[in-house]
């Protein structure tokens, strides 16, 4: 099939993981549009850690395989917290405007954008005014939170009508935000929940599954083409961490740290710890340390991924390809629920009880504890310790 020279499809990822989830589409079905990918270069730390742009540059050559254009721009959105529905709105609207004046999508005027794949943060609707038209939107994953908040937080009445309201504002030019419509929901995680699914107000009628195989393979051999990286006889077992802190209650923590003991095969194998490239905490770092005085204890060999290595902005997903991986050992992440996998022998466990206790940041630890069943249903093939 021939390519398609005058239609394009648009592709944002908020985060590495939605980059690579965007790789894993292309690899699952094979499009002939051309394909614009948009990578944000801007400086705040809520971007800049997400998306490592010396990082993202090693990936460069590899990114080229799978798109015609890739382009930076210096997106943000700056949200002060409002308490009225409608002065979000307006915010949210401000904003947009804002991003519209700094960004050039250096899209041709011949072209007509097809689709668009992108996680929110109200991308869509920049790029929406820009057009002046509604290509197809899809949303792509890039955590477990929006497919949660999609499940359980069904649409009322008033919720209707404020979307109403909000187009009949929008075609009236009076606000740029508009409640977009996606057509399908694009992630890892979705081919476990069967639930109806609403974003902005709206059902999203279509799921579409990836599987990340194929793409971590390749990501993985490229990166040991390109770079060196060390590693020794041993068998590594993954310690994937993000928000973990100590417990109050010390038995509770050395329960903990015993039942990660009982886990590892100390002859034979070696934790690799690996941080969250983004989020970090004094409280977190506290738990690591004293983590590792337990391991020193109790003889367990085990390597600590320090901030400033090349392998602490990877996605452990990629991680776990690279060091043939088979066991995981992880705090409340997609990455036990994006592994586990009888297929391909890789065993994650997750604390589930502990981790939602006790994190660190603890901005939807309400929800995570009342919607618990939901991680039940994404771990089928996880093992909750």
């Amino acid at each position: 099939m021939v390519k398609k020279t005058n239609v394009c499809d648009v592709y944002y990822g908020r985060t590495l993981i939605s980059i690579i989830s965007v790789l894993a589409l292309l690899e699952k079905k094979k499009n002939y549009n051309k394909k614009i990918l948009y990578i944000n270069n801007n400086d705040q730390k809520v971007y800049k850690n997400h998306l490592n742009k010396k990082f993202l540059d090693f990936f460069k050559i590899f990114l080229k395989r799978y798109f015609d254009e890739i382009h930076y721009i210096d997106y943000s959105r700056n949200l002060r917290k409002k308490n009225n529905f409608f002065s979000k709105i307006f915010e949210r609207s401000k904003n947009i405007k804002l991003n519209l004046k700094k960004i050039d999508f250096k899209i041709e005027k011949n072209f007509k954008i097809s689709n668009v794949y992108a996680g929110g943060d109200d991308f869509e609707n920049t790029l929406l005014n820009k057009l002046g038209y509604f290509p197809k939107f899809h949303y792509l994953e890039h955590g477990y939170g929006p497919l949660r908040d999609s499940i359980y937080f069904p649409v009322k009445l008033k919720h209707q009508l404020f979307k109403s309201l909000i187009k009949f504002f929008y075609h009236l030019k009076i606000i740029s935000y508009y409640p977009i419509k996606y057509q399908s929901y694009v992630g890892i995680l979705v081919k476990y929940i069967s639930s109806k699914k609403f974003m902005n107000q709206q059902l999203i009628n279509e799921n579409n599954n990836i599987d990340l195989h194929i793409i971590l393979s390749k990501l993985s051999k490229y990166t040991l083409q390109n770079k060196k990286i060390k590693k020794n006889k041993l068998n590594y077992v993954l310690f994937n961490y993000s928000a973990f802190c100590i417990s109050k209650e010390k038995k509770e923590f050395n329960d903990l740290l015993n039942k990660i003991s009982s886990l590892i095969n100390k002859k034979k194998e070696c934790i690799l710890i690996k941080g969250h490239p983004v989020y970090s905490s004094i409280e977190t770092e506290k738990f690591i340390k004293s983590m590792i005085v337990f391991l020193k204890k109790n003889k367990i060999k085990y390597y600590l991924i320090k901030k400033d290595s090349f392998l602490k902005n990877m996605p452990s997903q990629i991680i776990v390809k690279i060091f043939k991986i088979k066991k995981v050992i992880s705090d409340l992440s997609t990455v036990p629920f994006h592994l586990g996998c009888k297929k391909r022998n890789i065993k994650c466990y997750l604390p589930l009880d502990y981790a939602i206790r006790n994190q660190s940041h603890n901005f939807y630890q309400n929800r995570d504890e009342k919607f618990k069943d939901f991680f039940y249903k994404m771990g089928k093939n996880v093992t909750f310790i």
